[in-house]
């Protein structure tokens, strides 16, 4: 391969990574070619696979829902770093047919969701996970958790978060 062509092409890789990037730290908004592809769709319809059921321990999904994109569903959530970011990010997870694993550190970022209701529906979850083990991040969880009473400190919230402080400590 020529001197030229490896330039051009690193030149493109590098052009591609930026827009996917871009896209993931909501820069950018998916082309409208692939934004009709998202509600579950799959780009190229296959022969129907059989359905197998959720496992009801991870909450990974709805039985009978596509898994087309969950892991980059998982990625954006995790590198969200604003509010706005992480309530896209999530309700796009919904919206697509997922359901919000039962994971400490998705749910603990999706704390700072700016849909109140969804916040008291992931500490629910949280503390679930929580009576089922230990906290994995227990000082990570205790800072989101003390945010989360600074930035929405209605009496459910509060007497919620308390009781997941409690559970910690």
């Amino acid at each position: 391969m020529a001197h030229g062509q490896l330039n051009r092409s690193t030149k493109a890789y590098e052009k591609y990574k930026a827009n996917l990037n871009a896209l993931f730290d909501g820069k950018t908004k998916l082309p409208e070619h692939l934004r009709t592809l998202m509600p579950g769709e799959p780009i190229m319809p296959p022969a129907p696979l059989p359905v197998k059921p959720a496992n009801p321990k991870s909450g990974r999904r709805l039985s009978g829902t596509p898994v087309f994109g969950y892991d980059i569903f998982m990625e954006a959530i995790k590198r969200s770093a604003t509010p706005d970011e992480v309530t896209r990010t999530i309700n796009a997870l919904l919206d697509s047919g997922h359901q919000i694993p039962q994971d400490e550190e998705i749910l603990s970022k999706a704390l700072i969701h700016r849909d109140e209701s969804m916040v008291v529906s992931m500490l629910h979850k949280l503390k679930e996970l929580l009576d089922k083990q230990g906290p994995k991040s227990p000082r990570l969880l205790k800072t989101r958790l003390e945010n989360l009473l600074l930035i929405s400190p209605t009496p459910e919230i509060k007497k919620l978060v308390h009781a997941l402080q409690t559970q910690i400590d």
